[in-house]
């Protein structure tokens, strides 16, 4: 009779513990809900700036007055400018400062003319040009005089070694097809290599790519579609394939991907792609890589594929370009852009602005001001700005700049987006509901619009509005762990646990590292009176983050629940230590397992007196 009490006892007394609202000493520590604040970018938004950015001025352009369709864009080694148009069915030649010198070839199918002027390759003492209607190469001097036309299939693109070796990027027919093909001036076939993307459909032109050759000779291979290069030996050997790191490339990647799925059910999809390398070109010892929108990028890379410099500039209007060169003037490099934004066709030459040093948030705001003072109906300077003020904590001046880009743009839901989240940094919780609302309207795909107006309900105690919100972001990403760590809190407060367990488990599942996850799952078990299982999560969340106060303080609770007072003892003291916030509760419980400790020393020796 005796022990059964004993054992009652304690049981009764680690049900007290458990119950917050018997026992509030004892209350676990909860998770406050994450905020998605960060700067995020949709199809239609601009990501800021990586800290290696260097904007871009225009120096001059070659005006659109000498070209109805532009293709592409090339350069002698005296820095003479050649560009193809194939309306006009010529090449344009033109001086390193612009100036225009003659023209090559006319509209005709005779030898010296053409029917659609493409690619053109610069040798040391010839030009290659490729005429796409007749699929011929078309052989001549720098005088525009022919010298001999080459029969060769339609390609993506085709770069020269300088020493007789054509390399063509021939298109992807199925997945037997070779990524490159190499031919001898003559027009032999040599070998060819390197395999294409596999895709379920759209084959061909998502394996479209671009190619440049190094000073070694080595070929790089860039994805139109994908942030993708391959680096290639001259025979063909796969060298390395980099994954560009670049915010805007990945976001045209996560367009692409959801409509190559799309595309599987439904064929009307199998189009609208958005280019994320558009050209590439190899400059002594770098390759750069060309991206056009949401605003043009030069994208420098060492031969490992890390991004050394983000070159940039932003535009009013939409800025679209087809192909680009580099040339070094005065030892510095001059970016030559062929714009093709139909109808305006030209030739823009850049050069870098001086690197703006990081945090250099008053020269940032400056610039905006200038392009807003020049064009106060730019919609997008003033979202720039508005993102600037918000990264510096200036809420009031990012609300006030955010609210004229919707004022002149009404369905700008990234300016609703980010207005709310400042709203919301204000305390303006009304204001920030509507913001996001809005979002929703405009763009219901847009999940972090979903988790930040289920995190205002939350905060509200509307926990079910609130797991409805988190439950539509899940739907829009599947993948997004904030989604479903709130949604897990969320879940516990309206008692789903068997839910909220779910939701934290899948949060490990994507990030096994999220030691918050193990928190929050260990929290969950530790209510339904799972406690060795709710000490193994505590143990995984300490092992990732050994200084988890928290953790250790909720599995102090857990081993109460167990009657292991010693280790428990050990943990409030290491949450102690770890967290004066958590002292004074640590104490208590400290005080309460010695209290335990002493009470099962005295029933032990009780009950050896009357055993």
């Amino acid at each position: 009779m005796g022990i059964m009490r004993i054992i009652s006892i304690l049981m009764c007394f680690a049900f007290l513990i458990v119950n917050p609202g018997i026992f509030s000493a004892a209350q676990k520590v909860s998770t406050k809900v994450t905020v998605y604040d960060d700067i995020f970018l949709t199809e239609s938004g601009l990501l800021p700036l990586p800290d290696n950015a260097i904007e871009l001025d225009v120096e001059f352009s070659i005006p659109e007055n000498y070209f109805t369709v532009a293709q592409k864009i090339a350069a002698d080694s005296e820095g003479n400018i050649y560009v193809s148009d194939k309306n006009k069915c010529t090449v344009f030649k033109f001086n390193a400062a612009g100036e225009f010198l003659f023209q090559i070839g006319q509209r005709g199918k005779r030898k010296g003319s053409f029917l659609s002027p493409h690619k053109i390759l610069v040798e040391k003492d010839f030009l290659i040009i490729q005429d796409r209607e007749k699929k011929s190469l078309e052989f001549m001097n720098f005088r525009g005089d022919h010298l001999k036309s080459l029969k060769i299939s339609d390609f993506n693109d085709i770069v020269s070694d300088g020493a007789g070796l054509l390399y063509t990027a021939p298109y992807v027919m199925d997945k037997k097809s070779r990524l490159v093909k190499v031919y001898s001036s003559n027009g032999k076939l040599l070998y060819s290599f390197g395999r294409p993307l596999s895709f379920h459909h759209s084959i061909q032109t998502l394996n479209s790519r671009t190619m440049t050759l190094n000073e070694k000779g080595e070929l790089f291979v860039a994805f139109s579609y994908f942030p993708l290069v391959r680096k290639y030996s001259s025979k063909g050997d796969l060298l390395a394939e980099f994954k560009i790191e670049n915010l805007i490339m990945e976001a045209k990647e996560k367009y692409n991907l959801k409509k190559i799925g799309q595309g599987i059910a439904d064929m009307s999809d199998r189009a609208g792609y958005m280019d994320v390398i558009v050209d590439v070109e190899a400059f002594d010892s770098k390759v750069y890589l060309l991206s056009h929108y949401p605003r043009l990028e030069i994208l420098e890379i060492d031969e490992q594929g890390k991004v050394n410099v983000t070159y940039w500039k932003d535009f009013q209007n939409v800025y679209k370009a087809n192909d680009f060169l580099i040339q070094e003037i005065d030892g510095k490099k001059r970016f030559y852009v062929l714009q093709t934004s139909p109808p305006k066709y030209d030739v823009d030459v850049f050069r870098a602005k001086k690197k703006r040093e990081k945090g250099d948030v008053k020269s940032a705001v400056e610039d905006f001001t200038n392009t807003i003072e020049a064009n106060p109906d730019y919609f997008q300077a003033y979202y720039n700005r508005g993102l600037v003020k918000y990264s510096i904590g200036d809420f009031e001046g990012a609300i006030e700049d955010f609210s004229t880009a919707i004022e002149k743009k009404p369905d700008y839901h990234e300016a609703f987006y980010y207005r709310g989240i400042s709203k919301r940094k204000i305390h303006d919780f009304d204001g920030a509901f509507a913001d996001f609302t809005r979002v929703i309207e405009l763009n219901p795909t847009k999940f972090e619009a979903y988790i930040n107006r289920g995190n205002l309900l939350a905060s509200q105690g509307a926990h079910e509005k609130a797991v409805n919100d988190y439950t539509q972001a899940v739907m829009n990403a599947p993948d997004s762990t904030l989604a479903y760590n709130n949604r897990g809190l969320s879940r516990v407060e309206v008692e789903d646990f068997e839910g909220a367990l779910h939701d934290f488990t899948r949060v490990i599942e994507l990030d096994p590292q999220n030691a918050e996850a193990y928190f929050n799952r260990g929290n969950c078990r530790l209510d339904n009176e799972e406690h060795d299982k709710a000490i193994e999560d505590y143990n995984k969340a300490i092992e990732i983050n050994p200084e988890y106060s928290n953790a250790y303080y909720n599995r102090g609770i857990a081993r109460i629940n167990k009657r292991d007072f010693k280790e428990a003892i050990s943990d409030f003291e290491k949450a102690a230590r770890l967290d004066s916030k958590l002292e004074k509760d640590a104490q208590k419980q400290i005080k309460y397992c010695l209290s335990r400790l002493k009470k099962c020393l005295y029933l032990r020796k009780v009950f050896r007196r009357t055993y």
